[in-house]
């Protein structure tokens, strides 16, 4: 099935009303590619009836009618791309197509996505609490240097006037967002959950269950440089999760709460075995090139502990790597029309499976990226079990399967099955170079 667009899909569905509406700024594609698509289908296997509006038209209140007010909440997401990014090339001009839209038609995401929809549901949906997450809001939580503007903005929960922030990876965060608000407590109650930010009132006390770090106040770090590099460090150091470690940020005489992250999830499963369209929704009728590129391809894991200084992989999913089932990857590769799987892999290439020798010194680990290799602690170097060797390597599955590509430079080849590869078994295989 496909999430409900429209209130006619509504009723098709035997649904009488909604619980949550996604608001998202990408064509609605089901595929697990998409955040929107994989947070709205594991809220619907929790039992929550959920609706999405991708791209909606922010110069009228049409397209927000076209659903009506959900019960919990609204879930807002500028997509898979910051929308300032997806909008602007490096030199700030405008771009004049989107990949994620349909024919790359260009202008269909507003600049700061999050912002104007968050400002468009509160309009339409009165006194429903509004969430935001997502890349775009995960990255400027906290109060944040803008290329665009060339200042320093501040986090945009204070910009959206959102209820809660939702970051990283927010599906069980999601759910227990939904499973609360169901129970009856109000947004402003919800204090206690990993991975998600609010705004304090007035003479409120911060959250007794977690530690908590203050950062340079946001006048601070927008008038000062040593103070935004100090704010910096510190938001990086308590990257990890198991530190138990969130942040507090004054700004504008009131505080920016921001918990500890989730910690690493040990059944992504869940999320990639749930049963999805694979395509983009019906009405759609010309392409989208986003869909064309990952149609094929297996995401195999998530997170990455490479630690370079020009990415935000960690910030967003963690250090920690958790990696899929073989059996999860292999049902999905035979749910597959193509013959070829595209590409196999996560954010950070070929890290299946891999974690520091020592992992409770891991868990301990104040540095930004607590398993990095080039950090120079060798109890910390990534490591891969024996059982890593062999996780993807899968015979007799289907002869069905021609081909399985690893966009990070590798192929192989099999008449009998789709042999699915990570680094580690490099020497042992029969592999060829993917050009480009």
């Amino acid at each position: 099935m496909f999430l409900p667009v429209n209130r006619e899909e509504i009723h098709k569905l035997g649904w009488e009303e909604l619980d949550i509406i996604i608001i998202t700024g990408d064509a609605y594609i089901d595929h697990p590619s998409f955040g929107a698509a994989i947070i709205g289908k594991y809220l619907v296997s929790k039992g929550l009836r959920v609706g999405i509006l991708p791209q909606p038209d922010i110069y009228s209140n049409e397209d927000f009618l076209k659903l009506p007010s959900p019960n919990l909440f609204v879930g807002i997401t500028s997509g898979n791309v910051d929308s300032m990014i997806n909008n602007y090339t490096a030199s700030k001009k405008p771009r004049k197509s989107d990949d994620y839209s349909e024919n790359k038609k260009g202008g269909r995401r507003p600049d700061r996505a999050v912002i104007a929809y968050s400002n468009k549901a509160k309009e339409n949906y009165k006194g429903v609490p509004v969430i935001i997450g997502g890349i775009e809001a995960s990255l400027r939580r906290v109060a944040h240097y803008d290329y665009w503007s060339d200042t320093v903005r501040r986090g945009i929960l204070f910009d959206s006037k959102a209820d809660l922030l939702v970051f990283g990876q927010g599906e069980r965060t999601t759910v227990k967002i939904a499973e609360k608000l169901r129970s009856g407590r109000a947004a402003g109650e919800l204090k206690d959950i990993r991975g998600a930010a609010f705004i304090l009132k007035k003479g409120e006390d911060k959250p007794s269950c977690f530690k908590y770090r203050e950062l340079p106040s946001f006048e601070e770090v927008s008038s000062d440089k040593d103070s935004f590099i100090s704010a910096e460090r510190m938001i990086h150091s308590v990257t990890n999760p198991f530190l138990d470690t969130g942040l507090i940020q004054e700004t504008n005489g009131r505080k920016l709460v921001i918990n500890p992250p989730v910690l690493p999830d040990d059944n992504i499963d869940e999320f990639y075995n749930l049963e999805f369209e694979n395509k983009p929704h019906p009405m759609y009728k010309g392409r989208i090139p986003a869909y064309e590129m990952i149609m094929n391809s297996i995401t195999i894991h998530r997170g990455c502990f490479g630690g370079c200084s020009f990415c935000s992989i960690a910030q967003h999913q963690g250090s920690f790597i958790q990696s899929r089932s073989t059996g999860s990857v292999v049902r999905e590769a035979m749910k597959l029309k193509s013959r070829t799987v595209t590409d196999l892999g996560g954010p950070s290439a070929n890290m299946y499976r891999m974690r520091g020798r020592d992992l409770a010194a891991c868990m301990q680990c104040r540095r930004p990226w607590p398993q990095s290799s080039h950090l120079g602690c060798s109890r910390s170097r990534p490591s891969t079990p024996k059982s890593g060797y062999s996780t993807l390597c899968s015979s007799r599955t289907s002869r069905s399967m021609k081909s399985s590509l690893n966009c990070s430079g590798s192929t192989l080849k099999r008449n009998s099955m789709s042999f699915l590869i990570s680094y580690p078994l490099f020497p042992v295989l029969p592999l060829r170079r993917r050009k480009g």
